[in-house]
């Protein structure tokens, strides 16, 4: 349940516009100084 509505948080961002992934585009919005909150997962 706390699952599902992890993803349609993040699903709700990603139509937003306001959702980034990947480590270089991460990057990129960490020095542009725009990231409010990163997840880090792991295998």
């Amino acid at each position: 349940m706390v699952n599902n509505k992890i993803l349609g948080f993040l699903g709700l961002c990603a139509k937003a516009g306001k959702l980034c992934f990947g480590a270089d585009s991460v990057e990129q919005e960490i020095k542009k100084r725009k990231v409010k909150f990163v997840i880090i997962a792991r295998r």
